[in-house]
């Protein structure tokens, strides 16, 4: 059975993002975190992507550039039962495919040196003691600590 520091479930955007800021904090415990994710990469996301001023800061902090094929938004308006609000502002959004912007999360985390897995489904987490034994649909690890990253219907 394998050990690691940390193992992240999840390897969409909010479990790249743990994996890299762990890179950025420690470089060396890179190889000692584990990424783990139920899907193939790339994988199919129904749901759209939009990435904010705020975002792309955020992926630049990270050491992620942001060269993917995206769609500006400039204008951003809200209808609400009293009128509408809107925005403008020079690229406010940029939408971009989520199968393209996770899978180029997750190949940033592989490239510092993340230990990622994908097509791995955790099936069930066992807290001791001393540590969390995580069991997948491939194998058992061990961790000291759990970041369950894979939204809302987690185990």
């Amino acid at each position: 059975m394998d050990s690691y520091e940390i193992i992240i479930v999840g390897a969409g955007p909010s479990g790249c993002a743990a994996a890299l800021q762990l890179h950025k904090l420690d470089p060396d415990l890179a190889n000692n975190v584990l990424l783990l994710d139920k899907a193939v990469f790339p994988r199919p996301k129904l749901c759209a992507g939009a990435v904010s001023g705020d975002g792309q800061s955020a992926l630049e902090q990270l050491g992620v550039n942001f060269d993917l094929p995206f769609v500006p938004i400039h204008v951003t308006k809200f209808v609400l039962p009293a009128g509408c609000l809107t925005f403008q502002q020079l690229n406010h959004f940029r939408i971009i495919r989520r199968e393209e912007f996770d899978h180029h999360l997750f190949r940033a985390a592989r490239d510092r040196g993340v230990v990622t897995r994908d097509g791995e489904a955790v099936e069930n987490v066992i807290p001791t003691a001393d540590e969390v034994i995580v069991q997948t649909s491939k194998g058992e690890y061990r961790t000291k600590v759990l970041i369950a990253a894979d939204g809302a219907n987690s185990i």
